[in-house]
C-alpha cells in the first residue's frame, strides 16, 4: 500500500490537477485573442504530453510488483484493458512506452535511468508526443544489435531533432 505521506501527496496533487482541469473547462475561451487561443492549445498539449511520464512510472511499478498476476490477469496489458477499459493495442503501447521511457529498477533496488534517456527527457518536457516517442524507440529497436550498441544515442538524437519539427507520420517515413 502507499506510504501514508506519499499517499497524501498523490491525493493532493490529483485534487489540484482536478481543480486546474475544472478551471480550464470553464474558461471563456471565446474571449481570448487569436494568439492566446493558439498559445492555450499548445500549452494544453504540452501538459497532456508530460502526464505520460506519470503513466510510465505507475505502469513500471505495476510491472515491478507483478500486480497483474495478483489480480488474475496474464499480463499488465490485460490488467490495463480491464482496469482502465482500454483497447488492447493502447494498453500494449503504454506498457512498451513505460518500459522504454520510464525509470527502471535493478535487482539490487538501484534506480536506473530510462533505456531511451533523451527521448524520455523530451517526453517529460512535453516537447514530443507519445507517438513521436514510440516511433523513435521502435526505429532504434529495429536497428541491428551491432549498430544499436555503437550508434543508438546518435540515432536517438537525430530522430529527436526531427521529432521537434515533424509530425509523427512524417517522422516515421
Amino acid at each position: 500500500m502507499f506510504d501514508s505521506g506519499e499517499r497524501v501527496v498523490a491525493r493532493q496533487a490529483l485534487a489540484e490537477l482536478e481543480h486546474a482541469i475544472h478551471t480550464l473547462q470553464t474558461l471563456a475561451v471565446g474571449r481570448l485573442g487569436d494568439d492566446d487561443v493558439l498559445d492555450l492549445i499548445r500549452d494544453v498539449e504540452s501538459v497532456k504530453r508530460r502526464l505520460a511520464t506519470v503513466d510510465h512510472a505507475v505502469i513500471n511499478e505495476v510491472e515491478r510488483r507483478r500486480l497483474a498476476a495478483e489480480r488474475g490477469c496474464t499480463s499488465t496489458v490485460t490488467l490495463l484493458v480491464q482496469l482502465l477499459r482500454l483497447p488492447p493495442t493502447e494498453a500494449g503501447e503504454r506498457v512498451r512506452a513505460a518500459a522504454a521511457l520510464g525509470q527502471r529498477q535493478a535487482l539490487t533496488g538501484e534506480v536506473l535511468p530510462a533505456i531511451f534517456q533523451a527521448t524520455a527527457a523530451a517526453s517529460a518536457a512535453g516537447s514530443i508526443s507519445a507517438r513521436h516517442a514510440a516511433i523513435i524507440t521502435h526505429l532504434i529497436d529495429r536497428l541491428p544489435p551491432a549498430v544499436q550498441a555503437e550508434l543508438d544515442t546518435t540515432v536517438e538524437a537525430i530522430l529527436l531533432e526531427h521529432a521537434h519539427q515533424l509530425d509523427p507520420r512524417t517522422l516515421a517515413c
